[in-house]
């Protein structure tokens, strides 16, 4: 719903509805604990001798105590808000077009998100329908996490255990470890949070250690998969630079490091 539309006592309510909510742990699944296998480690379970009993009041609404049924409702009904649609519509524009989404942005996504139930590939379109979609090429820088899948993605590396140390390291040194935020609304979406001297010099330093981890196994020469990956796009500076390096290893840090690949 956005920062300031809900009280404290608002989730403090909802988190009561919530609870017995749970999901099936590593050691119940281990042991075959209330129904746990290793099949269906980590997936939902409802556990109702957790759940706090009674009706409870949200956002100006009472719900009955009926078990899970409870949160279920005040979900749906939260997803319904106008509030929620508005919020939703400027985090989508806010990550994909542009650091400050305006309005006249937002108003559509909103609309077809009210209009749809929320249905997620008619809200993408209604994005991609945006002419501010098309008009700012590279607007966006990538957050460290959208960086490490590009790269993987680019070198057609699997994510291993054995590579696992290679995204940890990397996604710690910029900033953005795996499940530890500390704010309770994720990390940043805007360009300048990221785009700072230590971030910079962290991203060229984790290129670096890409193109080390990576670069032996490249089975076609940097500059063609420059190319390959962005085509017309590839700017005449990023492909002089790669064509100059004087190790593969360097190309492959160029590339990485390059405007082309760190922004989206």
């Amino acid at each position: 719903m956005g920062r300031g539309r809900y009280s404290e006592p608002d989730v403090a309510a909802l988190a009561r509805m919530l609870t017995g909510w749970s999901y099936y742990r590593p050691w119940e699944a281990a042991t075959g604990v209330d129904g746990a296998t290793m099949s269906n480690r980590g997936q939902f379970v409802y556990r109702p001798l957790w759940h706090e009993e009674g009706p409870v009041t949200f956002m100006g609404k009472v719900y009955p105590d009926d078990g899970m049924k409870q949160a279920q409702r005040a979900l749906t009904d939260l997803a319904g808000r106008t509030e929620t649609a508005e919020n939703i519509a400027f985090k989508l524009v806010r990550h994909f077009i542009t650091d400050k989404p305006t309005p006249a942005m937002a108003d559509p996504i909103k609309r077809v998100f009210l209009r749809t139930g929320g249905d997620l590939k008619a809200v993408s379109l209604a994005l991609l329908d945006l002419p501010e979609a098309w008009s700012a090429p590279l607007a966006k820088l990538r957050t460290p996490y959208e960086l490490e899948i590009a790269k993987f993605r680019a070198l057609g590396v699997r994510y291993t255990s054995a590579n696992y140390w290679v995204v940890t390291k990397t996604l710690e040194a910029l900033h953005q470890p795996i499940w530890a935020c500390l704010s309770p609304e994720g990390f940043s979406d805007d360009t300048l949070d990221w785009l700072t001297p230590d971030g910079i010099a962290n991203r060229v330093e984790s290129a670096l250690l890409a193109a080390r981890a990576f670069g032996a196994d490249l089975k076609l020469p940097v500059l063609d998969l420059s190319r390959r990956l962005y085509d017309r796009a590839l700017s005449s500076a990023t492909s002089d630079a790669i064509a100059r390096a004087y190790t593969p290893a360097l190309a492959l840090t160029i590339l990485f490091a390059c405007p082309e690949f760190q922004r989206r």
